[in-house]
């Protein structure tokens, strides 16, 4: 069956109903089935051939009635045609699709879908429910953080595609309670280990250089969330405001909680990045594409201005051994 994908307006065949990737951008579609003709419907004689007048033509009441062309009747046809004695094609036969003429399909004519173009339809990405941590006092405070948690960094496309929209403070306050904690024992770690000579000799201790860490992780969601929205701003990734983009940041940040674990933690940050592409994506209803781009293009801005830096120094140096010379 020939299926288009209301993410990137591509069409491909599919060889089966149910949940499958889009073969040209790779977004998780729910394929339906195809409408099956109704069982048991027979099919219905083709209507009489119109009467020839006769000479003169007709006289009064001797005219029959106009003749209208009818269509065949929703899921069958009128079985074999005169002339080639084929059946006409499931769904309807020949005439208009059931339910209005040659007209738009119902629902909303050959326009985007409810929602826009941006994501799939409701009925692609099911119902949309607040997160489990948003429902923290129906669930009890630990359940709804660890289920939020298990849910947003091990699923995430099953919990950022139905995840309502919703205030930004319980999102800031689940990313505190996770980052905090993954900073204080950062330090903690370094500090067992042999690090921090350079905060040891500015006079700074492990606990205050903790606290002031995990001061720095509250504001560092808000700081991440704007630059962000700019980039999503600019790659056209932004069509459901800040607060989407602050809760997508808000939410991926899951691995932070292994970001002290030796070896492990260097994972974390690009662990994060892949989370905060999945759910830009979705909660922003935009394309893989631009939430990628959107992504990544902080790190592509600070990567070519640390290679314009190195230039302008390395010519800089140039000129000074040259003009010393």
């Amino acid at each position: 069956m020939l299926v288009k994908c209301p993410w990137c307006q591509g069409t491909f065949e599919a060889d089966r109903p149910g949940p499958q990737p889009c073969r040209r951008c790779g977004a998780e579609l729910d394929v339906p089935e195809a409408p099956r003709p109704s069982a048991g419907s027979e099919a219905s004689p083709p209507p009489p051939p119109p009467a020839e007048p006769p000479e003169g033509g007709w006289r009064g009441a001797e005219a029959p009635p106009p003749q209208h062309h009818v269509f065949p009747p929703p899921g069958g046809g009128y079985g074999a045609s005169p002339s080639s004695g084929e059946g006409t094609p499931p769904g309807g036969g020949y005439g208009p699709p059931p339910g209005g003429g040659h007209g738009p399909p119902p629902g909303g004519g050959y326009g985007p879908p409810p929602g826009g173009w941006g994501g799939p339809p409701r009925a692609m990405r099911g119902p949309l429910v607040p997160s489990p941590w948003e429902e923290r006092d129906r669930l009890g405070f630990f359940n709804a953080l660890l289920e939020t948690w298990k849910r947003s960094t091990f699923h995430p496309t099953a919990f950022f595609s139905t995840l309502a929209p919703g205030p930004v403070g319980p999102a800031w306050g689940y990313a505190v309670l996770l980052s905090i904690p993954s900073a204080i024992l950062t330090v903690f770690g370094l500090s067992l280990m042999g690090g921090g000579e350079f905060w040891r000799e500015a006079g700074i201790g492990v606990l205050p250089l903790a606290l002031i860490l995990a001061a720095l992780t509250t504001i560092s969601v808000w700081i991440t969330s704007a630059i962000l929205h700019v980039c999503a701003l600019i790659t056209g990734a932004a069509s459901q405001g800040f607060d989407a983009t602050f809760r997508a940041v808000a939410y991926s940040t899951g691995p932070t909680v292994f970001a002290w674990i030796p070896l492990i933690g260097g994972f974390s940050g690009l662990w994060v990045i892949v989370l905060e592409v999945v759910a830009l994506q979705h909660l922003q209803r935009t394309t893989r594409g631009r939430a990628i781009f959107a992504v990544l293009l902080p790190l592509i801005a600070v990567a070519v201005c640390g290679c314009l830096f190195t230039l302008i120094l390395g010519a800089s140096a140039g000129m000074l051994l040259n003009t010393a010379s």
